[in-house]
């Protein structure tokens, strides 16, 4: 098991063979790999920004290129539990605006 390589890079491996079973209330997890964007259709992929792998988004509502789209954690700021929470609020607030019209910022 490694999370960096040779050259000191972020780059996980982990052997599949070895388990380990804990019990929880609750899990928030954060691997660190690098995303797949494989999945997006082109027309998304044209219209969204890629840098070192990481999605660029509007900082105040995380929307990302497409009015309707939105990204935080991981594919935005790499591996850090803090911006994830945070990012996931600040989505969930431009979701809100997006759905409703309604800047609760911006009173």
């Amino acid at each position: 098991m490694s999370i960096f390589d040779e050259n000191r890079r972020f780059n996980p491996k982990y052997d599949e063979s070895q388990i380990l079973e804990i019990e929880a209330d609750m899990v928030v997890e954060s691997i660190g790999q690098m995303p797949d964007y494989s999945y997006l259709p082109e027309e998304i992929k044209e219209k969204i920004e890629i840098v070192r792998g990481r999605i660029k988004t509007d900082e105040y509502n995380h929307v990302v290129g497409v009015p309707w789209l939105f990204a935080g954690g991981d594919i935005v700021h790499g591996p850090d539990i803090i911006h994830g929470v945070a990012d996931g609020h600040k989505a969930a607030q431009g979701i809100d605006f997006y759905l409703t019209g309604y800047d609760k910022d911006k009173k």
